[in-house]
């Protein structure tokens, strides 16, 4: 999950930027799979974009053709719009100073295994002349780090206690998985439940590096049955 921090006055701009660039890759892409993958969004997802912007305008933009989809007459339209309304937005944007060429990314160290390197793979392919910054930490300190303007976007653990002033988007699912020793009584099983961990003695990081994930992983122990004895590790910045 990625998050970045936005001010109210701002939000409707951005929604519609958003619906306007997912009509621009499947209108290129000529497949909604094929757009989704792009855009790193679910298919579900990028439809239900799709359909509020044909709701909004009153005409359909595509018309299916098996896996694919082809431009309406009004889609072909909108599609030479909005190559002419994002050029303007970036010009306007570079008028106001707002696009400094330099994008601040937040992560916790799991994201940089997993979903980092192929979202900022296609940042780069998007904006090559673009500054990356780097900064690896928490999810509560890149909250933090947002709020106070301090990084740009942060890819973070869900989910969050608060997260008022800020815009939010999957990326990614993350598989939980338990990790035993060698020659413990579950080791050799293919599939263990959270009820057969119980009396079992939990490896979890602090609660103040993420408290809203922290309390989930707790209640779903609960759930199963058990309070967790939990101990302390070495700090894994999730």
């Amino acid at each position: 999950m990625f998050c970045c921090s936005h001010k109210p006055s701002l939000i409707i701009g951005v929604m519609d930027l958003r619906h306007l660039s997912s009509f621009v890759a499947v209108a290129e892409e000529g497949s909604f799979t094929r757009a989704a993958r792009r855009l790193y969004v679910s298919q579900p997802a990028l439809s239900q974009r799709i359909r509020k912007l044909e709701d909004e305008l009153g005409a359909r933009l595509f018309e299916r053709r098996g896996r694919d989809v082809e431009l309406t007459e009004a889609g072909r339209a909108l599609l030479e719009g909005a190559y002419g309304m994002e050029r303007a937005i970036e010009a306007a944007r570079e008028a106001a100073g707002v696009g400094t060429g330099r994008l601040r990314v937040g992560f916790v160290e799991y994201a940089n295994h997993a979903v980092l390197p192929e979202v900022l793979g296609a940042f780069r392919r998007l904006r090559p002349d673009a500054e990356l910054e780097y900064r690896e930490g928490s999810t509560a300190e890149q909250v933090g780090a947002l709020r106070e303007g301090e990084i740009d976007v942060g890819f973070v653990g869900l989910p969050l206690e608060d997260s008022s002033g800020l815009l939010l988007q999957r990326v990614a699912r993350v598989v939980l998985m338990a990790a035993l020793p060698e020659g413990h009584r579950l080791a050799t099983r293919r599939a263990v439940s959270l009820a057969d961990l119980a009396g079992e003695r939990f490896l979890l990081f602090p609660r103040e590096f993420n408290p809203g994930y922290y309390d989930l992983l707790v209640g779903r122990c609960r759930e199963a049955g058990f309070d967790p004895e939990v101990v302390r590790g070495a700090d894994p910045r999730p």
